[in-house]
């Protein structure tokens, strides 16, 4: 019986060390951790910077719809002046040319448009890649303003991160989805070689039972 109880208590210490964290592959009633000093700032330097590239670009399009208004009333200008000395054939090649110079100008600003559409889609995409990686009732090691969890994920609140230290549910931890690092988050996985391990050692131990039964 001693024996038994030996084989048993090693096997059992054998598979819950079976466990390991791998990169992920594509307040004491409820503890909220925020760090709201550093989290705020983060999150305010974040949108700063955000709103600081929109004011560019909305300036840098509205310069360039200017530019564009100046040339087209110079080049007008310039027409109505040469149109006098033109006759008719003429006068029909120039409106000609000026109304391809019209549709390749927007055909040019389509095109933009829908360069600056994959680009938002692509970003939007980019930042929700954690609630596709991060799903309930999965384990988790991650890292969020400088430290690191080992998580069980609960559940997405909007853009919150629902969770609970693993095997202590009264540990309620919350995750704005800014907080966490993409590039640290692990996922815990099975081990191969622990796994391999554990067969091997499984049959051994069957055959050790078997002879201790037998004789």
């Amino acid at each position: 019986m001693k024996k038994f109880t030996f084989l048993i208590t090693t096997l059992l210490f054998v598979f819950s060390s079976c466990y390991i964290y791998k990169p992920y592959q594509f307040k004491d009633e409820e503890t909220v951790v925020r760090q709201d000093n550093r989290s705020s700032l983060s999150l305010r330097t974040e949108m700063a910077g955000k709103k600081e590239k929109e004011d560019a670009e909305n300036r840098r399009r509205s310069e360039e719809i200017q530019k564009e208004e100046r040339l087209k009333t110079e080049q007008k200008a310039k027409l109505e002046l040469e149109s006098t000395d033109l006759t008719e054939d003429e006068l029909q090649r120039k409106a000609e040319f000026e109304n391809n110079e019209r549709l390749a100008l927007n055909k040019g600003k389509d095109l933009g448009e829908v360069s600056s559409k994959m680009e938002s889609e692509m970003a939007m995409s980019a930042e929700d890649s954690l609630k596709i990686k991060i799903k309930p009732n999965l384990y988790y090691r991650i890292a969020a303003d400088g430290e690191k969890y080992k998580i069980q994920a609960d559940q997405w609140e909007g853009d919150t991160l629902v969770s609970h230290i693993i095997r202590k549910p009264e540990k309620v931890l919350r995750f704005h989805k800014n907080q966490i690092d993409p590039e640290n988050l692990e996922e815990r996985r099975f081990s191969k070689p622990f796994s391999d391990l554990i067969t091997v050692g499984s049959y051994v131990t069957g055959g050790v039972i078997i002879l201790l039964l037998v004789l």
